[in-house]
């Protein structure tokens, strides 16, 4: 078919052909936002837990002199490294617990979501309940943000 369509010169005449996918592509494409979303909050997670652990570092860090009132703290020369060497030792199952709930929570509030825009369009008042429950999935991943 592509064969056919590059080697023509006849001009496009502007119709388009629907495509009917079967259920593996749709369970998969399903598949591929959920691991993007668990991907995107795993980053964010590993991100968080680095700067985290770099501030920690410095706030309880020794001092070593006071000098006309200002702290000068003894650090390691790679702090930072440090920390993303913690974070990939003792912290990597921690960040994939988290942003595992995450990703689930988000791929449950984006289909409520959809169920809203459907249901939105074929009997407005019938999105209320949709609404309440993307309201009650809201404040517990913000419950999750702030405690993970």
């Amino acid at each position: 078919m592509l064969n056919k369509i590059a080697n023509s010169t006849e001009q496009w005449n502007g119709t388009l052909t629907y495509y009917a996918g079967n259920k593996t592509l749709n369970w998969l494409q399903i598949y591929n936002v959920f691991m993007f979303l668990w991907s995107f909050a795993y980053a964010q997670g590993f991100v968080i837990m680095v700067i985290s652990g770099s501030v920690g570092m410095w706030y309880f860090s020794k001092n070593k002199s006071k000098q006309a009132n200002l702290r000068v703290h003894k650090m390691p020369t790679f702090y930072i490294m440090d920390s993303v060497f913690r974070t990939l030792l003792f912290h990597m199952g921690t960040i994939a617990v988290g942003s595992c709930l995450i990703a689930i929570l988000s791929s449950v509030r984006w289909f409520v979501l959809w169920i809203q825009q459907q249901l939105n369009m074929s009997r407005p008042t019938a999105q209320y309940i949709p609404a309440t429950v993307k309201m009650a999935l809201d404040c517990i991943a913000q419950c999750l943000l702030r405690w993970l």
